[in-house]
Formats: C-alpha cells, structure tokens, sequence
C-alpha cells in the first residue's frame, strides 16, 4: 500500500511541520487547511536516499557519479526533487554546468544524498 506523507512549509515563519497534526483532519482538510493559510505542501515521494532519510518534494539531492575519464573521481549534481505533470512523476532537475536538464527518479536511490531543501538552502 502507498504512503502518503506531507511535510507543511511555511513561509511567514519559514518553518516545516510535520504532517502529524494537520493531516489527523484527514488529507483532504489537512490540505484545505495548509492551503488556506498559505502553506507550502510537499509530499514524500516514497524513496529514501543512501542514509536512509525520506525525500520529499522540494528537497535538494546531490547526485553522485563516477567521471567517464577518471574512473577513481567521483563526480556530482545538486538536484531538485519535482513532480512533473507532464511526465506524471517525480523528476530530478538541476542547472549544472549552465545546461537545464532533468531525468527520472531512478528506482535505486543509493547514489542521492539529501542536502537541504530548496527553502533553507537556496543554490
């Protein structure tokens, strides 16, 4: 069964909250309410990254790689969790190296690293 989880950001405050005490409304007034007094909704996207923490919409990842020269050097991506309407799921999107580009959450999360997220830790 799927996990639906939010986390409230709010942006007079610029705190998070913990989906425990609106979502005991139930989802859909829990989102009623975060919506009417202008909180961010970020929903868990049911992946857990390499220390096993949740990642969760709106959250900075840094994505590890090996270089395709240099075999021993590690390279990396800080990256964006994002739901994309058009592809109708969550995508990874970042501005390396002056290129936009942005793929698909894959599956095995051992390579992300979460790092902040994108209201605390602007790029």
């Amino acid at each position: 069964m799927r996990e639906i989880k939010f986390r409230f950001w709010n942006p007079d405050t610029k705190m998070y909250y913990a989906d425990t005490g609106l979502t005991s409304l139930g989802v859909n007034d829990a989102i009623k309410k975060a919506i009417e007094t202008h909180f961010i909704i970020e929903q868990y996207i049911e992946k857990k990254d390499k220390n096993g923490k949740e990642i969760f919409e709106g959250d900075l990842v840094v994505y590890y790689w090996l270089a395709p020269i240099d075999h021993n050097r590690k390279e990396y991506s800080i990256l964006e969790v994002k739901y994309s309407c058009e592809a109708g799921k969550y995508i990874l999107i970042g501005n390396d190296l002056g290129e936009h580009f942005s793929h698909a959450l894959i599956l095995r999360t051992e390579s992300y690293e979460i790092m902040g997220n994108i209201h605390e830790n602007i790029k």
